[in-house]
């Protein structure tokens, strides 16, 4: 996917939707991201990223095996549910895999070890369509981040002062 942000910020705003505990919605941020990874070599061999990235990281069921590390780590280390940060994790990696074959050409084996076939580009949609739904979708979770950050300032700023957050519409119609 040519916006990797993108990853992150779709499993952001979706994991959002379901909770208000600040902790999961950044653990979505990261494993939604983590599986490009594997496109790190860009900075030093092209050839080497383009045998790597989308075979290394991408199967999905790699996101079942570090969700378990990570729900494990989080657990002991920032006491957090486990089956909570195990969900969220497993299904914001494997979000990123499944947005790719949709949204792009470039293969990945959703069913490795089991299948080694690869998946991509299955409603073959156009290389403009894919670039202006990239960008469409892309711009609306900048937009929605922007309001997010807001609730964290505002949520943030409540606590500094000892009072409790509030979020929503002033009289003058901004948020507040």
């Amino acid at each position: 996917m040519p916006f990797t942000l993108f990853h992150g910020l779709l499993a952001f705003f979706i994991v959002a939707a379901f909770t208000s505990d600040n902790r999961l919605k950044i653990l979505a941020l990261a494993a939604g991201l983590l599986p490009d990874l594997d496109g790190i070599a860009i900075l030093s061999d092209y050839n080497l990223f383009m045998a790597l990235h989308h075979e290394l990281l991408h199967p999905p069921v790699y996101g079942i095996i570090f969700a378990a590390i990570a729900a494990f780590a989080l657990h002991r280390i920032a006491i957090m549910d486990w089956k909570q940060s195990f969900a969220v994790f497993a299904f914001a990696y494997m979000l990123h895999p499944v947005t790719d074959v949709i949204l792009t050409d470039w293969p990945v084996k959703l069913l490795w070890p089991l299948s080694s076939t690869q998946y991509a580009d299955i409603f073959a949609i156009s290389f403009e369509m894919r670039m202006a739904a990239n960008l469409l979708l892309g711009g609306v979770l900048l937009v929605f981040s922007v309001q997010e950050l807001h609730l964290f300032a505002t949520i943030a700023k409540a606590g500094k002062a000892g009072k409790p957050a509030v979020y929503g519409a002033s009289a003058q119609g901004r948020l507040i």
